[in-house]
């Protein structure tokens, strides 16, 4: 009944039931952007573009700059332009090689290119550093991976080892 009425007296305000209906959608996307997060947001690869346009400067400039080789990695990966990504990952591994999410981004990219005997091995330092690694997503990429060439007995293990951090869920 309070959406009825807020609705009619934005219609009264503005005249027109279209408007009112504009309205509340506006503040309904502002309010869910500032507070709730439901919606995706609709700027985000005009953000990603830009970022990955702004580290290929840093990587240009500075080639040896292992932090923004992989970050670029890992936005070129999230992007899909795999051998991109494999190929800036693999500039950095020689001071990231420490690092758990560098294994990770680096496994799933070499994986994606068709080095999956690489990938699984960075894949396994990355979840044996840290096996709580971003709430499991390791298990679950590389499961995909494994789906997407069609070796599905190596699929189910990852998956029950996701399952075992998710328990409680």
């Amino acid at each position: 009944m309070g959406k009825f009425f807020i609705f009619y007296i934005l219609y009264w305000l503005t005249g027109n039931p279209i408007m009112a209906l504009l309205v509340i959608l506006a503040v309904y996307l502002m309010v869910d952007r500032a507070y709730l997060g439901f919606l995706p947001d609709p700027f985000r690869a005009f953000k990603s573009s830009s970022r990955i346009r702004e580290l290929k400067k840093v990587v240009s400039v500075n080639p040896h700059d292992s932090r923004s080789l992989k970050e670029l990695g890992m936005y070129l990966l999230e992007k899909g332009d795999y051998q991109n990504a494999t190929r800036f990952l693999e500039k950095a591994e020689e001071k990231m090689s420490d690092d758990p999410e560098f294994n990770y981004y680096y496994g799933i990219a070499a994986a994606r290119t068709g080095e999956i005997v690489k990938g699984r091995q960075l894949f396994e330092k990355a979840v044996n550093h840290a096996p709580m690694l971003k709430y499991g997503e390791p298990y679950l990429m590389m499961a995909e991976v494994y789906m997407d060439n069609s070796e599905y007995e190596s699929v189910l293990p990852l998956l029950e080892d996701f399952e075992q951090i998710h328990a409680s869920s």
